[in-house]
């Protein structure tokens, strides 16, 4: 992990000794009991036409413990500084292909694509992240101006989810 960077992906880390250690077990719990974790979907059955850099609003929350995500604007807020875990779900419809991009703070982390084409088939793909986040940072998903055909099913088949794995000093 890059110490300088306020905000960073954790790098890969040899964890082996630190997951049987019980002091290890104890330190992932969050400090002070405050919790958070989401996830949320797309509950209409399909989004199309959706330009590039549109924000994604994942409308339906199935779980939003700590009301850190807005349903409303689509963007999930850190409340704490903290390592967070996010994944995305995402299902295209036959002869389609998008991606998608996490963004923090304004910031493209990286991207996720569902390629159907050339096939009459819907296709998913999932993506996970470990984020290092500063309290107060804003985390969503958008379109990306590469192979943007906007469409993607909804009806719950994508979705995003997130929570707190640890708080950082």
């Amino acid at each position: 992990m890059n110490p300088s960077k306020e905000n960073s992906v954790l790098e890969n880390q040899d964890f082996t000794d630190n997951v049987t250690s019980s002091s290890n077990r104890q330190r992932r719990m969050v400090t002070g009991g405050q919790v958070v974790a989401f996830t949320v979907g797309i509950s209409s059955f399909n989004l199309n036409h959706l330009g590039d850099y549109h924000t994604i609003i994942f409308d339906k929350a199935i779980t939003n413990i700590g009301n850190a995500y807005s349903v409303n604007s689509g963007i999930f807020q850190t409340p704490l500084k903290g390592v967070y875990v996010f994944t995305l779900t995402m299902m295209v419809i036959p002869y389609h292909a998008e991606y998608l991009q996490i963004v923090v703070d304004g910031n493209l982390i990286t991207d996720i694509a569902a390629f159907a084409s050339s096939i009459n088939e819907y296709v998913s793909t999932t993506r996970q992240w470990v984020l290092d986040l500063k309290a107060g940072s804003e985390v969503w998903i958008r379109t990306s101006p590469i192979g943007n055909r906007g469409e993607i099913h909804g009806h719950m088949h994508t979705s995003f989810s997130g929570f707190l794995l640890f708080q950082t000093a």
